[in-house]
């Protein structure tokens, strides 16, 4: 992490001792400074815990004249933590990857690890697979909204927030999230390995240049993404529990059935 990366994480801290001294938990770091991919360019993702309404006095906004980069800092809630790891979205980096550079005790360290466990044992259940359906029930709802825009803007819009839905849709299906922010998502949804090429699909969307164009496209990446996310089927162990019923289907089917249709030839 770069000088001026500090500086601004040292001002955050500085800031909190002086105006809401009991509000800031922790401050951690995620996106590309984290991950490694940042450039001169690059912002600063931060997660800033606090742990109540005083604490929103450290969110702000600012261009740094040098370098000419804008800084937005939003102050993250327990609550939307907790959020965040029901998992109804894949955008979760800032949940998993953020690396702590700031911790006022460890109390909160035990919290957060706590909500990352509970997030991390969802996405390898199977519950991960009703996550991704209402997804893209969502996405259907965008979809339908496209089919009745009149407009080039509602259809865009809509078509947008579809594909958002569904991008979001297969990760969780898959058990992942986005590790690498927005502008990586098509990336990141290749490196899964699906049957079918969902950034020429994506792209086609977007580039779409009429209503009647945007549904079409749109209705292709539905159809191929309807056929890839089908819950797998586990096939039970016979038991009492699901074999009820069983022999008394059987006995009244070869009684009534089979008997009259050997007597009707």
């Amino acid at each position: 992490m770069n000088d001026r990366n500090e500086t601004i994480i040292d001002v955050i801290i500085k800031k909190a001792d002086a105006l809401c001294p009991d509000s800031l938990d922790l401050i951690g770091v995620y996106g590309s400074v984290a991950t490694g991919d940042e450039y001169e360019k690059s912002d600063l993702d931060l997660l800033i815990l606090i742990n109540d309404e005083n604490g929103q006095i450290l969110a702000d906004g600012f261009i740094i004249d040098d370098v000419d980069i804008g800084y937005d800092l939003y102050c993250t809630s327990w609550d939307m933590l907790e959020n965040d790891a029901q998992c109804d979205h894949a955008h979760l980096s800032r949940l998993f990857d953020s690396m702590i550079v700031y911790c006022k005790d460890k109390s909160a360290l035990r919290r957060l690890d706590e909500i990352r466990r509970k997030a991390a044992e969802l996405l390898a259940s199977d519950k991960r697979y009703e996550k991704a359906d209402k997804a893209y029930s969502d996405a259907e709802k965008m979809l339908a909204e496209v089919y009745l825009a009149q407009s080039l803007s509602k259809a865009r819009c809509c078509a947008g927030a579809a594909i958002e839905f569904i991008e979001n849709a297969v990760m969780l299906y898959n058990g992942q999230y986005f590790k690498k922010g927005t502008k990586r998502a098509l990336e990141e949804l290749r490196q899964l390995g699906l049957p079918f090429d969902p950034e020429t699909r994506i792209l086609a969307v977007i580039q779409a240049e009429t209503v009647e164009e945007i549904r079409a496209e749109l209705t292709e990446v539905f159809i191929l993404t309807d056929g890839y996310l089908q819950v797998p089927k586990k096939k039970e162990r016979p038991s009492a529990e699901n074999l009820r019923g069983t022999y008394e289907e059987m006995y009244s089917n070869w009684k009534n059935k089979m008997a009259e249709a050997a007597d009707r030839e």
